[in-house]
């Protein structure tokens, strides 16, 4: 359906007053009539078993059991050296004035920083 262009408030209330009408209409129709004519719905229960998986059955003790082995895992994570955390290190006060001092456009500064990195890394 087309939108129309020229909606005056009285086109507006004529809409409003149609789809209420049609609407109490089509209510008093399914409260008076419709019950002759609802469907009776019927349940394949059968049909449902067949299709649906079987669910494995899980026993307290086994969750149980996958608990303890998480935390365990989670435990044991948080005692690692600190040596495997490389990247995290603590900056040195040399790289901390190496990187603040003077600007990239100089070639000082974080310019500097990233070319003594680049050689370090080589």
């Amino acid at each position: 359906m087309a939108r129309e262009v020229s909606m005056t408030s009285q086109r507006q209330d004529f809409w409003k007053e149609a789809l209420l009408k049609e609407t109490s209409i089509r209510l008093a129709w399914h409260r008076d009539i419709g019950k002759k004519y609802a469907k009776t719905a019927t349940r394949r229960t059968h049909d449902i078993k067949t299709i649906l998986p079987t669910i494995p059955v899980i026993k307290k003790q086994e969750i149980k059991e996958k608990n303890v082995a998480e935390k365990l895992r989670l435990v044991q994570e948080k005692m690692k050296p600190v040596d495997e955390f490389v990247e995290m290190r603590p900056v040195s006060a040399e790289t901390k004035e190496v990187l603040y001092h003077g600007f990239s456009k100089d070639e000082t500064g974080r310019h500097k920083y990233l070319q003594k990195k680049k050689t370090e890394e080589t």
